[in-house]
């Protein structure tokens, strides 16, 4: 005799049992899909991370560059790139390259379809170092861990990353003095608020440093140069004059805005307001720290300076030997390093002695008094830029003594600073603004 209600219990067991197991089934799916989420979450923070490092790298080996022989600075671009890219921690351990894993390439194309591009000896060679203009990073093999979904990626305990880079040169690079398609940079960043002034009205020469063909009226590049801080309210051969205004976190701390670059783009013919009365204290004490000579060590003071608590925020340059010539600073053949207690100070910073300067024609300057009849307001106008090395500290007078680059110099980009064609310029304008100068891009 069958028992009422019998057959419905055991209907509703059997359906309790698929449920559960349909349940059961559904939560390991969750747990899957939850596990690769966060899987996947993981593979793209690395791969990003790994991304980031490979994009700093070539930047920062493409700041090198400067397509002149021998070397073509590319030396310089494979430590740089190395050093920049093996400061990168990852998982916790550093993402070490080789130096092999730095290339180059005179065209992109020599990297397209997996190409290699040339070595550093190949680059590096008579004939292709002035046409070096693009360089690619390729970072090791990096591994990282399944953690939850290793079933979706084949039961596979990590996944391997590679990541990869090229940066170079601004399109503008081989035609700095401008043609009808390519008028060459028409911005400039990263400027010096210190002016360097020609006479060209009267008959001021420039103080020049042992030989220097033609360049008695003009600063030329390959020349060296001393020169004074003006007089007040005055413009002289020989002699600089200083950018007035705060400049970003240097505010109006006169000994900081000699280190921090003046905020925007500059371009030709720029007017700026000058510094009628600067001091020479703050000028050396500004610039002694890339000599790692601090306000309260080598140099005596009449006013505070620039203490070696701020190292950190300005720090020296990796070379700090003085009197050298921009030749022996780019090949690393004449070099002191800056110390702090007995160890090579933390944070220093190559190319710091490289300094962007405006440079401005004697009769650009207009000084009109003030309401007091003082004058106090002068203003002038930069008609080009150049790159100078600073051979070596300040004098207690503020006296410079600088060399014009010869090379091409890489400055860096950002800030909106327009590198490719402008109605605003005609070759000519842009051939004096800013011959000799390009910008990193990062172009894959």
């Amino acid at each position: 005799m069958r028992l009422k209600g019998t057959g419905k219990a055991n209907r509703n067991k059997r359906e309790r049992g698929v449920m559960i197991a349909v349940a059961a089934l559904g939560f390991t799916t969750f747990l899957m899909a939850a596990g690769l989420a966060v899987d996947v979450s993981n593979f793209y923070a690395a791969g990003t991370e790994l991304q980031n490092a490979a994009d700093a790298a070539a930047m920062a080996g493409a700041m090198s560059l400067n397509n002149t022989v021998p070397g073509g600075g590319i030396s310089s671009a494979v430590a740089r790139a190395t050093a920049v890219a093996n400061s990168y921690n990852f998982n916790v351990a550093s993402v070490n390259i080789p130096a092999g894993n730095v290339r180059f390439a005179k065209n992109l194309s020599q990297f397209d379809n997996n190409g290699t591009g040339w070595d550093a000896a190949t680059a590096s060679s008579a004939t292709n170092a002035p046409t070096v203009r693009f360089v690619r990073v390729n970072l090791q093999p990096q591994s990282v861990k399944v953690y939850l979904a290793k079933m979706a990626f084949g039961g596979a305990n990590s996944v391997t990353f590679n990541r990869r880079s090229i940066a170079g040169q601004s399109a503008s690079a081989f035609s700095a003095a401008g043609t009808a398609n390519d008028p060459g940079l028409t911005t400039i960043t990263n400027l010096s608020r210190l002016v360097l002034v020609e006479d060209n009205v009267g008959t001021g020469t420039l103080s020049t440093v042992g030989t220097c063909s033609g360049g008695n009226r003009v600063y030329t590049k390959g020349c060296v140069y001393n020169t004074n801080m003006t007089p007040p309210c005055d413009a002289l051969s020989a002699t600089y004059e200083v950018i007035k205004g705060n400049t970003g976190s240097a505010g109006s701390d006169l000994n900081k805005q000699m280190l921090i670059p003046l905020n925007g783009c500059y371009s030709k013919d720029t007017v700026h307001d000058a510094n009628t009365h600067p001091a020479s204290v703050n000028i050396r004490s500004g610039l002694n720290t890339i000599f790692n000579d601090y306000a309260d060590s080598n140099t005596s003071l009449t006013v505070s300076g620039i203490g070696s608590q701020f190292a950190t925020e300005f720090p020296p340059d990796t070379n700090i030997k003085e009197s050298i010539t921009y030749a022996q600073y780019k090949a690393g053949t004449s070099t002191t390093a800056p110390m702090a207690g007995g160890s090579v100070r933390p944070g220093a910073t190559a190319g710091r002695r490289i300094l962007i300067m405006g440079i401005m024609k004697k009769s650009t300057w207009f000084n009109p008094p003030g309401n007091d009849g003082a004058y106090e307001y002068g203003t002038f106008q930069t008609y080009k830029y150049g790159a100078f090395f600073l051979t070596k500290r300040p004098t207690s007078t503020g006296r410079l003594t600088l060399e014009y680059i010869g090379d091409r110099v890489m400055v860096p980009g950002g800030g909106g600073c327009a590198t490719g064609a402008s109605n605003t310029l005609t070759t000519t304008q842009t051939a004096d603004m800013a011959s000799g100068f390009s910008a990193p891009v990062l172009y894959r």
